[in-house]
């Protein structure tokens, strides 16, 4: 049914699309640039973490609004102070975030900050974990992939997907994130057959789960934007995957790691460094479903 569900909304914006198209005096093709962030703040409760979150979670917060899209990961507490100073108008719904005593839990942990309009937002949590009080405590945080539809250029939307993948290196975690690799590729594959999509994850995959890596790109038919772009740190585990729809193409112009993610004492205000990738957006009839 979802399936079906979702051919529908396609076939809908499409029929939008070729009216849009056929307006416009100059042709078919529209461009634009978005940017996009992905960073894993470690908003982990300060008994258990290792750093300073209530210090460190409040100087991330206006350095996002630098970016067009901000897909966040483990941000489990200080949602307060994360969204202190951000300006994007667009972000995750409030009923996915839990209010208890003065505290708001973001039992997730993913979040997103966006310029552009967006609408059906959706949260899906991994069915398969490793770890509760061991190998890395994967199952004490449902964690999962969320889903949005963002409208980059007016009448045009991309698919914006976040996750986070179980950590670890131990033989139930690979064992984990190959499940976990099957049910994202479900989701987006049923999700957004058709359709432009964006996928910012905390993978967990380093250098030697290139296999796991290749078997993702292969089940989705994402590319890798570091990959594309040939960047200089191809075994970061914070990636940003594309795949281009039948309307909107994708293209990555430019991977980066955003260098003032530091405090006065240069030192990073996560475990994780952000990363970025700019990318060019153009719509028209000249590229096929994939």
């Amino acid at each position: 049914m979802l399936k079906i569900d979702m051919n529908k909304n396609y076939l809908a914006i499409l029929a939008v699309s070729l009216a849009t198209c056929s307006s416009l005096s100059s042709g078919c093709d529209q461009q634009t640039k978005i940017s996009v962030l992905t960073y894993n703040v470690h908003g982990l409760p300060k008994a258990i973490s290792d750093s300073n979150p209530e210090e460190n979670i409040p100087q991330i917060s206006p350095k996002l609004n630098s970016y067009d899209i901000v897909l966040i990961q483990e941000e489990f507490f200080y949602h307060p102070l994360l969204s202190s100073a951000v300006k994007h108008p667009y972000r995750t719904p409030l009923e996915y975030y839990i209010q208890k005593d003065e505290e708001i839990i973001n039992p997730s942990g993913l979040s997103l900050y966006s310029r552009f309009p967006l609408e059906n937002y959706f949260l899906q949590r991994w069915y398969t974990c490793n770890g509760t009080i061991d190998q890395s405590s994967d199952c004490l945080a449902p964690k999962g992939i969320s889903a949005v539809d963002i409208e980059a250029i007016p009448g045009t939307w991309i698919d914006i997907y976040n996750c986070h993948m179980d950590s670890g290196e131990s033989i139930g975690d690979r064992n984990a994130r190959d499940e976990q690799n099957l049910q994202l590729a479900r989701f987006l594959n049923v999700r957004s057959p058709y359709r432009a999509v964006i996928v910012a994850c905390d993978t967990n995959m380093e250098e030697e789960d290139r296999l796991q890596l290749e078997q993702l790109l292969s089940l989705t038919g994402l590319k890798d934007s570091c990959q594309e772009l040939d960047c200089p740190e191809p075994d970061n585990i914070d990636r940003i995957f594309y795949r281009s729809g039948s309307w909107v193409q994708l293209e990555p112009t430019r991977w980066y790691i955003p260098s003032g993610f530091v405090n006065e004492k240069g030192e990073d205000l996560s475990d994780h460094k952000p990363v970025a990738v700019d990318f060019k957006v153009t719509v028209g009839p000249a590229y096929g479903v994939r």
